[in-house]
């Protein structure tokens, strides 16, 4: 087996957990993902969310479709760009998106409970994962960061060294595509 695979089942299990807790909403996991993402950032362009997420610009633009369809999200202008526009949660949608987090929230804590003080840790070693995955598919950095409290900060690298590595890495790629 290979980190990837575990991941994989990982993200299947979080899923199962997440859905079942969510189960007398309207959202399933991957809905309120979205939903819950926008409720903390919207108003936000397509572009933005793409960036977020990680997802490519047409995953985002069919799973905005989809959530448009059942009334959770919707279409604005952006003022400050005529060509495209800002998707912002319905009231419909906040609602859903409200309900879903106090379930949501049960299985966080309980997940949390269960990692005890790794949590912090954890959470830093999956960004580590996130940060290689997306240096590898050259995808831009997270753009936010996991603070590490109990590990060695001084073996980490700065966001800005990681930039350079994922620069580096994008680099390499269009350098060995071109000898193809």
């Amino acid at each position: 087996m290979t980190v990837l695979f575990d991941v994989f089942v990982l993200g299947r299990s979080v899923g199962r957990v997440v859905d079942y807790a969510l189960a007398d909403t309207d959202l399933n996991a991957f809905d309120y993902a979205m939903t819950s993402m926008l409720d903390g950032h919207g108003p936000i362009s397509p572009a933005r969310i793409s960036e977020l997420t990680g997802m490519p610009a047409t995953t985002v633009s069919g799973v905005l479709r989809r959530l448009t369809g059942r009334g959770f999200v919707a279409r604005r202008p952006n003022p400050d760009d005529g060509r495209s526009h800002l998707i912002v949660l319905t009231d419909h949608g906040r609602r859903e998106t409200e309900r879903a987090r106090t379930a949501f929230g049960r299985v966080v804590t309980a997940i949390e409970d269960q990692l005890g003080e790794r949590l912090h840790a954890v959470r830093a070693r999956l960004q580590d994962l996130d940060d290689a995955v997306r240096a590898v598919a050259g995808v831009p950095l997270r753009p936010y960061r996991v603070t590490p409290v109990d590990i060695d900060v001084e073996q980490r690298l700065t966001v800005d060294q990681l930039t350079e590595v994922h620069q580096f890495c994008v680099w390499i790629q269009a350098r060995d595509a071109v000898r193809a």
